[in-house]
């Protein structure tokens, strides 16, 4: 849950007219998992909703990882969500030892395609996952700046 104190937006004055310059509550509920299926198959369903002040968004679907090199340094991504009653994203990846990079594109299936002419939005991701090795004494070494004097 964000927004639990209904805080006020203070970027626009209040109006004296009355309007509500408080920040609505909105729940958020998301599931995934994880299943090794083979030594080469990795299947990652998953679900997200949320609900803001009557607006709500739901996306399920899931992707499937497949070990290309035997030792899963190297692995091909793909994997189909459904954003309800809006669109449909594909999504191909490639993962080379820690670095992930997907590319998504949202098929506009509602109404909102007549205005758009059927182009949805892409994105492109690059991530690089796993732990610091690196060891400062008995702290882990991190690459955030300091503030420290």
């Amino acid at each position: 849950m964000q927004h639990i104190n209904t805080a006020r937006e203070s970027f626009f004055s209040t109006d004296p007219a009355g309007f509500n310059s408080r920040i609505p509550a909105r729940y958020i509920g998301f599931i995934n998992g994880s299943f090794k299926t083979s030594d080469q198959v990795i299947l990652n369903p998953m679900a997200y909703y949320t609900n803001q002040a009557g607006s709500s968004e739901a996306v399920a679907g899931f992707n499937a990882q497949y070990n290309l090199s035997g030792d899963g340094d190297q692995q091909l991504i793909g994997g189909i969500y459904y954003r309800v009653g809006d669109a449909f994203i594909p999504m191909i990846g490639f993962l080379y030892k820690n670095i992930r990079m997907m590319f998504t594109y949202d098929v506009t299936t509602s109404s909102l395609s007549k205005y758009n002419g059927s182009r949805g939005a892409w994105e492109l991701g690059i991530i690089q996952q796993g732990f610091y090795g690196q060891y400062n004494g008995d702290r882990r070494q991190s690459l955030c700046p300091s503030f420290k004097q």
